[in-house]
């Protein structure tokens, strides 16, 4: 029996009223081995030990996430409020030490805290923070902060932003007093973001110039930033100067160095504070522009200030998660666009994001991975893969070992992974070095090992584009050891009949018949050619599982299954004490083949691509002389020429597939006779002669070939159809000097003078020895005519 499979699906965070803890709610979902389903709702408790008046919300918020399960961090927002809700509660309560002196005056802490010490935000009270904001010094800090936290709650947003005087008054302390107070900067950016959340209220946001605004904070904290560079830049500098003893005269080294240590300190610890406030603030501005950019226009407007320069620079100068992530995500938004994608190729932004496959966080000197700022950049990543000069940086940067390492250690990403290296395996030139990676092991255990009965369209993809490079053809075939692999993805197909995994087996298939190809024939009798054998095995279960198909009508799947069998020869066949030789009418007889063909031949019986494929396979069948007498005493000739005349003219590829199956049954005495007798085939085959299409005019001249040579009387006279042969042939070669001398003598181009004047071949005798030049696509002159009229010919024939 399996173990029953638990799911847990978080719910929401809130603040336990009783203790000072956070309480993270959730429903546990069970499935038990019969397939069962139950549901518990459930809640884990998270203590905290204490809240101290300054203590960081963000960081604390942060690490309750990161020791808790249960709680995404995704719920960030409500941990945090959920903390804001225990330290106001516990600020508020009195002291016991304070009840028992029952004394009544106020320390010093007491007056300090004592707009700690308020009570919730209520919306009752908005006057009161109107006036709290038209105050000096940390009135408007705390007047914002209280707006802040009304705006925290859904409910009460479409009252506030329906407050004009209250817009008005956050829009101008915004615009003008940034630069003084930056946690009222951070308070009121907060709050504007939490109406940008929803459309309906964008145009009320853009009527005070919200968007404006906030360009201008972020120009700010953005000079900001580098000047902090220049500054640290600086002190390194002076640094090393004390150190390689370049001091004032008279001026101790070892003193010199301690004093410069505590000034460092000091700076370092007052720009740490500038720099977390900062990032929190910039972190809200991307925040907010992300969903203002949701109206085209105003993104324009953001593009002409040079928003994408600050967004690529910042991605260096920063180690904020959430700021990392906010500049990711809405770089990912602005990508959509062309002429940003180009704009990002210039700035590197590939090479920026390199540092952060997979990203990584530090809290209180523990590194933990980063996942929502991961998937972020994979998923911008995704976007600008689909513009080939990316792929080629993405290639350079060694994404490929880095994505396939992500397959291996964090299967939360597994899916967007699978995406950007399906994007990067589309270049030949790339699908090599998966060669030198764990990609093929860790591919083929997802496909074997794949829950669903279809697998992923991402894996799948990203197998079919591997499958056709020949190493990887080959590592998969002998994954773990020699043939398993082949086999393993034999069986699954078998089992699960998935079209996408069926194609990765028909890549394979492709693999082995190349190698066949381009090995001699000698290699190939005296054995060295290698996968001799790998596909005798599943030769009859491919053909059992078509003829399933046939009657489940799933067409997909059965042009992967055709489709493989073309491209099977007789060295992957088979071989047996009954049958030492591999032969394809032994799957004929025993499948009936005949019927199955001669069933799709018919018009409209299935979609043109399985059509397709069942002519490629038939003339597959007739590279084994054994089997053309069963399909010249079939309808199959006949139909293969009423098809030529239904759908070959609208398809070129159809055409000549059809062609090429013409020259196959040629070349058999049995099928030869049906055709050229028992149809037109021979007259459309000399229409064609000459046609556009390099392959579709070889094929034709081949199969004309073999009938010149074949329709000949005991005698060796040419027969009716040998003469229209020569007569074509003639005409093709010397069109032009035909119509030449037609339109000199006065008589049309194109008439029936050569009717009314037949050739002497149509009369005498005719030996032909010609050959065909493939270079210039002509016929050459080494052709010899003996009859009786050779005088009169000589007048006609023109220059050979």
């Amino acid at each position: 029996p399996t173990m029953p499979k638990k799911k847990v699906k978080p719910g929401i965070v809130e603040a336990d009223p009783s203790s000072l803890a956070i309480l993270a709610h959730y429903v546990e979902v069970v499935t038990d081995d019969v397939g069962r389903v139950s549901s518990t709702n459930k809640t884990k408790q998270v203590k905290i030990s204490s809240l101290d008046p300054g203590i960081d919300i963000t960081v604390k918020a942060e690490q309750i996430i990161a020791e808790c399960k249960y709680i995404p961090s995704s719920r960030l927002a409500q941990v945090e409020q959920a903390i804001m809700t225990l330290q106001a509660r516990e600020l508020s309560a009195p002291s016991k030490s304070s009840h028992r002196r029952g004394s009544s005056r106020r320390t010093k802490d007491e007056i300090t805290n004592t707009a700690i010490n308020k009570p919730p935000a209520s919306m009752d009270r908005i006057e009161e923070y109107l006036e709290l904001m038209y105050e000096e010094g940390e009135g408007k800090v705390e007047g914002t902060k209280s707006v802040l936290e009304l705006a925290s709650t859904v409910e009460n947003l479409e009252v506030l932003i329906q407050n004009e005087s209250l817009m008005q008054l956050l829009s101008r302390l915004l615009e003008t007093e940034y630069k003084a107070n930056i946690e009222m900067c951070y308070n009121i950016i907060r709050t504007f973001a939490a109406f940008s959340n929803f459309m309906e209220m964008h145009h009320i946001l853009l009527t005070f110039k919200v968007g404006a605004h906030t360009m201008k904070v972020l120009a700010h904290e953005t000079s900001r930033v580098a000047l902090r560079e220049r500054d640290l830049s600086q002190i390194m500098d002076e640094e090393k100067r004390i150190q390689t003893g370049a001091v004032d005269n008279g001026t101790d080294r070892e003193s010199a160095l301690k004093h410069f240590q505590s000034k460092k300190n000091k700076m370092l610890s007052k720009t740490a504070k500038l720099k977390k406030w900062s990032e929190k603030v910039m972190t809200a501005c991307y925040c907010l522009l992300t969903n203002l950019a949701e109206d085209l226009s105003v993104e324009r407007k953001m593009l002409k200030k040079g928003l994408l320069d600050s967004l690529v620079s910042h991605l260096g100068t920063t180690s904020s998660v959430k700021l990392l992530t906010a500049i990711v995500s809405f770089i990912w938004k602005l990508a959509s666009m062309r002429e940003n994608v180009t704009r990002l190729y210039e700035l590197r932004v590939v090479t920026a994001l390199s540092a952060f496959l997979p990203a990584t966080a530090t809290l209180k000197g523990q590194t933990f991975s980063a996942d929502e700022l991961t998937t972020a950049v994979i998923k911008l990543l995704v976007s600008l893969s689909f513009d080939k000069p990316m792929r080629d940086v993405m290639v350079k940067e060694g994404f490929v070992p880095r994505l396939v390492n992500i397959l291996k250690e964090h299967p939360k990403h597994r899916s967007l992974a699978l995406k950007l290296l399906y994007h990067l395996s589309v270049e030949d030139r790339t699908k090599v070095i998966f060669t030198f990676t764990d990609a093929i092991p860790i591919i083929m255990q997802m496909i074997i090992n794949f829950p669903g009965d279809k697998l992923g369209r991402e894996l799948a993809g990203l197998a079919v584009n591997l499958s056709w490079h020949p190493r990887v053809a080959e590592s998969m075939c002998h994954f773990p050891k020699k043939n398993q692999g082949l086999s393993e993805l034999v069986e699954r197909m078998e089992a699960k009949k998935d079209p996408l995994l069926m194609k990765v087996i028909r890549n394979l298939s492709t693999w082995t018949y190349e190698l066949q190809m381009n090995a001699t024939p000698e290699a190939l009798a005296n054995g060295k050619y290698e996968q001799k054998g790998l596909w005798s095995r599943f030769v009859d279960p491919i053909l059992r599982l078509l003829k399933q198909e046939q009657s489940e009508r799933d067409e997909d799947l059965m042009v992967e299954l055709i489709g493989t069998l073309n491209n099977l020869t007789v060295y992957d066949l088979p071989r047996t004490s009954k049958d030492p030789v591999p032969l394809w009418s032994t799957f004929i007889r025993k499948y009936d083949l005949v019927s199955f063909i001669s069933k799709y031949l018919v018009p409209e019986m299935a979609q043109l691509d399985v059509v397709l494929e069942v002519v490629m396979f038939t003339g597959q069948l007739l590279g084994d002389s054994t089997a053309a007498p069963m399909i010249a005493a079939s309808n199959i000739p006949k139909a293969m020429y009423e098809l030529w005349v239904d759908k070959a003219p609208q398809d070129a590829e159809l055409k000549v597939q059809i062609l090429f199956t013409f020259f196959r049954m040629l070349s058999h005495q049995a099928t030869r006779e049906e055709l050229m007798y028992g149809t037109r085939a021979a007259t459309a085959i000399l229409d064609h002669c000459d046609d556009a299409h390099p392959s579709i005019r070889v094929l034709s001249l081949r199969c004309l070939d073999i009938i010149l040579e074949c329709d000949r009387d005991d005698s060796g006279r040419l027969g009716q159809l040998g003469n229209q042969v020569c007569k074509k042939r003639f005409e093709a070669h010397n069109r032009e000097w035909i119509d030449e001398n037609q339109i000199g003598y006065g008589i049309p181009a194109h008439s029936n003078f050569l009717h009314e004047h037949p050739s002497p071949e149509s009369q005498g005798s005719y030996d032909y020895e010609g050959k065909h030049d493939d270079d210039s696509n002509e016929w050459s002159a080494d052709q010899k005519y003996r009859g009786h009229d050779e005088e009169k010919f000589s007048e006609y024939k023109g220059s050979w």
